[in-house]
Formats: C-alpha cells, structure tokens, sequence
C-alpha cells in the first residue's frame, strides 16, 4: 500500500519527494561548490615573471608580495666590471630599484646619487642606496659573457640557461589563480622536456 501523507501534495508518494527534495540538494549542493571553485579560480595572483622575447616564451613564473626583495648582477659590457642592481616590490606590486653596488664609475655607470639617494664609496667599488625608482620592467640582454643572473629568495638563477644568449624580460604579471597554475606547470613541463 502506497503512502499519501504530504498534505500539500496529495497524489505524491512519500519516497518519491523525498528522491526529488534528495536531488535538489545535490544540485544545490553542486551549484555552490562550482561557485566557489570559480571564484577561487579566479583570485588575482601577483608573479614575478621572466620570458624570452624573442621565443615569446614564459621560461620562469614564481608568486610574489609585496616586500619582497630580488637582485640582478651582471657584468658590466664595457667596463668589464661586476654590477648588482637591487629591487623590492612595493604595496601596488611595483618593481622599485632601492640600490646599486658596480666597481667602476666610468662609461654607462652612475657616477653620482640624485634627489634622496647616497652615494657611497667603498674599498672594493661604489654603493648607491636609498633609490626609489619605479621600474615598470627590465629588458636584459642574458649572455653568458656577461654572467647574467637573478636571485630571488633561495634561488641564484643564470639568466641566459633559461633560454640561451636572448633578449629577457623582467617584471610582475597580475594572472588569475587558474592561468598563474596553468602557465607554472607549462614551465614546469618545458623544462623536465629535454631539448
């Protein structure tokens, strides 16, 4: 004998709602995690990013904050002197260039601070601090004559093994979670494939 008990809907079985009521929550239930997903999704995430341009290729992707601190060292092409170039990321993710160490002041190195900065100098070069220039991004030529590198964190990184003797570029990209995870395992992939 079927069961009639719901009030409101008298020719309903009783099993019957209760499999309809159960579905409605499953799809309620979906609605929201699908929901939730997406949002987190698409959280922007701030990365410090270094591409090859003229392979147009993402060769390094890592996550950033504001204060923190990188640095790129290079070997100055004329002077044939060591260079050091240091840069923190500020509230609005901004790449600022808060120093400069180099060994000789001569052809296409500082020979002077402006506004606010100190120039020091030192046993073994010059030092340049106080700096606050906003750099949108940096082009570097990487080569491997010029001993090219960036340190980050833990990481002290040649430059030109990324992608050979090319042109680099440098800055902050502002990528949604799903595209930042995307590219970072593109990366990862290109490089576990041999070449």
């Amino acid at each position: 004998m079927k069961s009639y008990s719901h009030p409101s809907n008298p020719n309903v079985p009783e099993h019957r709602r209760r499999r309809c009521s159960g579905r409605l929550w499953l799809f309620i239930g979906l609605a929201v995690v699908l929901a939730m997903a997406s949002a987190v999704a698409l959280q922007p995430v701030h990365a410090l990013q270094i591409s090859a341009v003229k392979r147009d290729r993402v060769v390094y992707l890592q996550r950033v904050y504001p204060g923190d601190q990188f640095s790129t060292g290079y070997v100055h092409s004329v002077e044939l002197s060591p260079v050091r170039e240091f840069y923190r990321l500020d509230p609005e993710y901004r790449m600022i260039l808060t120093g400069t160490t180099f060994r000789s002041s001569n052809v296409g190195l500082p020979y002077a601070a402006f506004g606010q900065e100190v120039f020091h100098t030192e046993a073994d070069g010059f030092r340049i601090t106080n700096m606050h220039r906003v750099i949108p991004r940096l082009l570097i030529w990487a080569d491997k004559s010029y001993q090219n590198r960036l340190q980050f964190k833990n990481q002290d990184m040649a430059l030109y093994a990324f992608a050979g003797n090319t042109l680099i570029e440098v800055q902050i990209e502002t990528l949604c979670l799903s595209r930042y995870l995307t590219e970072k395992a593109m990366v990862w992939m290109e490089r576990c494939t041999p070449s």
